[in-house]
């Protein structure tokens, strides 16, 4: 079962799309400095910034975990211990050997569009995970 922990949160920010259906997925910032979803062309990029908490409507206040135990959406099989990175749909993947990484997972689930945990906050560095 996934659970959140103490999380540090990203204050002051506000949704630059409608968000409805991105609770618990990865999140970066717009042009204009607004909260969105990551998208396909930032699949293991330095792009996302955190995750979101809850699922603000366009101009509404986000809450964005930076660091902490959070709940997240998976979009593979995860497993204790995987280091993830955003995939195409702003979900958790397993990250690559040249992937940045965001966090670790703390509870895996077996598919995907299940709720996982994870530890987020570690600087945004490529690694080999192999």
């Amino acid at each position: 079962m996934a659970f959140k922990g103490i999380l540090i949160n990203l204050p002051g920010q506000q949704a630059g799309e409608d968000l409805e259906n991105s609770q618990y997925h990865f999140v970066k910032f717009n042009n204009d400095g607004d909260i969105v979803e990551c998208e396909a062309g930032d699949e293991g990029e330095a792009e996302a910034i955190g995750v979101l908490q809850y699922d603000p409507d366009d101009g509404i206040s986000a809450s964005v975990a930076v660091a902490g135990l959070t709940k997240i959406v998976a979009g593979e099989a995860l497993s204790k211990g995987d280091y993830i990175t955003p995939d195409g749909e702003a979900r958790a993947k397993v990250a690559g050997e040249t992937d940045v990484l965001y966090g670790r997972v703390i509870h895996g689930v077996d598919s995907a569009d299940e709720i996982a945990t994870a530890l987020i906050g570690y600087v945004p560095s490529e690694t080999d995970t192999t």
